[in-house]
């Protein structure tokens, strides 16, 4: 399979990766594990992209949905 092509080959995708989700390194599970996983990251990249956000966008927003002073989030950045 070159590509993802439908909403049910994506699911189905993920229920078999799911499936193969602990395959041993180097056996043949993995190989397709590998192979599934860039599939379903070329089908979310295109059908569910991660928009591209401004840090300082981010903390204004936290700041204002939880009332916290962006001082408090050094220790997490």
């Amino acid at each position: 399979m070159k590509e993802i092509k439908t909403e049910e080959e994506y699911i189905k995708i993920l229920d078999r990766i799911e499936e193969i989700f602990d395959a041993v390194p180097g056996s043949p599970h993995a190989k397709e594990l590998a192979e599934l996983c860039d599939l379903v990251e070329a089908w979310e990249d295109k059908h569910y992209p991660i928009p591209k956000v401004d840090p300082k966008e981010v903390i204004k927003y936290l700041k204002e949905d939880t009332n916290i002073d962006p001082k408090d989030y050094k220790k997490y950045l």
